[in-house]
């Protein structure tokens, strides 16, 4: 029951958090139990009214450049086989869930951007243009971005268009019968869908 909320079980969410996960990871999530104990509170959603504040240290801030960052974020990169591993994915995958997910893989590396705004991606997001230097046709993708920025076109590397063009003809065939139930009950507010 989320209105039995209490200082005492954030702190033992935080506990936990810092007691499984590294430094920054546990700071994240005892400020999302800030902000989620924070709006519990002001709409009286709490039996107790309570005013809790991460416990978790704030990490120390590394340096974002020099030989350190480069290689803490060259850490980060998945690896030349994971990345080949994908692409054999994205080629073998049959069942619906698997294509999603290595089409969203081939999408993000087609352009990459945040996942949340892959998610957010229209059906019709696919647009053509040429290039103004050189004329040739170029492929890109309409984005709506996640922080608040003004929608925008993220141009496919032309290597990569095929690749996108297919990722993105994979997931829309796997949603077809949902947009079509959608525009069902756009038109039909007041039944229920029956196939």
């Amino acid at each position: 029951d989320p209105t039995t909320t209490t200082a005492h079980a954030l702190n033992r969410g935080a506990q936990l958090a810092k007691e499984n996960y590294s430094t920054s990871t546990a700071y994240s999530i005892g400020s999302e139990l800030a902000m989620l104990s924070a709006f519990m509170s002001q709409k009286g959603l709490l039996v107790v009214a309570t005013k809790w504040r991460n416990p978790n240290p704030r990490p120390l801030n590394r340096p974002r450049v020099g030989k350190e960052f480069d290689e803490a974020r060259a850490d980060k990169l998945p690896t030349t086989a994971a990345l080949g591993a994908v692409a054999k994915i994205f080629r073998l995958a049959t069942e619906p869930s698997d294509v999603v997910v290595s089409s969203t893989c081939a999408i993000l590396s087609s352009a990459p951007d945040r996942i949340s705004e892959v998610l957010l991606l229209k059906e019709d997001c696919e647009t053509e243009s040429s290039n103004p230097t050189t004329g040739e046709p170029i492929y890109g993708l309409r984005w709506w971005p996640a922080k608040g920025a003004e929608p925008m076109v993220k141009w496919v590397l032309a290597s990569m268009s095929d690749v996108a063009r297919e990722a993105i003809q994979n997931v829309r065939a796997l949603s077809d019968e949902a947009r079509e139930i959608a525009r069902w009950y756009e038109q039909n507010p007041e039944r229920l869908y029956l196939p």
